[in-house]
């Protein structure tokens, strides 16, 4: 059965600000479905699963991935009932913390731009963990004030660093509804031009409109030989497929009218995100690997 999302109303419960990585095929998807799904926590032979802002910060590499290790193991031993910076999704509070980080961290190399903010409300029921990003930031930093030596505790914890004003990030463990609507349709026509067929884009997104989890993006660490390699797939059920369409016809008969209108479009073939993997050993495109 697909899992029927109920989401806050923006207008009654409190919402959120992220930040968009566009540059990147399967965070485009994601924005143009409506929906940033945290990491999937299905079982998996041989692999574990992390959300589309872990990935991306693995692109610095294994040092970083270890980093991000040995952090988590200090959330499992001391702090399970918080939200994992692998698996969660990173957000801010309000407009002016989400600006605040913008200042300090935006630049013409990354992500933090106006143009990359939208507003989001959570899935009700959601946990979340609000920590001040300069633990990290500066513990990175050459130069820095050396750390505690329980500094990780201090993170986890939720303490300020205390040689620099705080910069709140707060991490979530369910899906977010994206509420920027000129963003979507932005996206949308974008990857309607990029997408050798883009039907399966259009029925995802009438599919996550009627709360079902459709085109699902799934990140998974894989161990080939002795590589570490990051994989993005988009999940398409061609079962839950058939059953959303006739979810529309009962239910949003107009959303027809958008499902078949290209004459290249193919019934449910997903996109090809090979592009998007990387070997954290190495570096490289997993098809590199020595």
């Amino acid at each position: 059965m697909p899992k029927i999302f109920c989401f806050s109303d923006p207008a009654e419960e409190k919402s959120y600000w992220v930040y968009l990585n566009l540059s990147l095929p399967y965070v485009r998807w994601n924005t143009a479905l409506g929906i940033i799904y945290p990491a999937s926590f299905e079982p998996e032979k041989r692999a574990l699963h992390f959300s589309m802002f872990a990935s991306q910060r693995f692109r610095k590499g294994i040092d970083y991935f270890n980093f991000e290790m040995e952090l988590e193991e200090e959330r499992v031993r001391k702090f399970p009932h918080k939200v994992s910076r692998l698996q969660g999704l990173f957000v801010f509070e309000t407009q002016e913390e989400a600006k605040k980080a913008e200042m300090l961290w935006g630049d013409s190399t990354n992500h933090f731009q106006p143009d990359c903010l939208t507003e989001a409300t959570c899935e009700i029921g959601h946990n979340k963990s609000k920590h001040d990003s300069n633990w990290i930031t500066y513990y990175l930093q050459k130069g820095s004030p050396e750390h505690p030596s329980n500094w990780k505790e201090l993170y986890w914890e939720g303490a300020p660093y205390p040689h620099q004003n705080p910069v709140w990030e707060t991490i979530v463990d369910k899906p977010l509804l994206l509420l920027n609507e000129d963003l979507r349709q932005s996206v949308y026509d974008r990857l309607d031009q990029e997408l050798p067929c883009s039907f399966n884009l259009r029925l995802s997104i009438c599919a996550s409109n009627l709360g079902y989890e459709l085109g699902r993006l799934t990140i998974t660490l894989l161990q080939v030989n002795e590589c570490l390699q990051v994989r993005h797939i988009i999940r398409f059920d061609e079962d839950l497929a058939v059953e959303v369409i006739e979810a529309i016809k009962r239910e949003k008969p107009e959303y027809m009218s958008q499902l078949w209108r290209k004459e290249k479009d193919t019934f449910c073939i997903a996109p090809d995100l090979r592009s998007s993997d990387f070997c954290l050993t190495h570096q490289c495109p997993p098809q590199e690997c020595p």
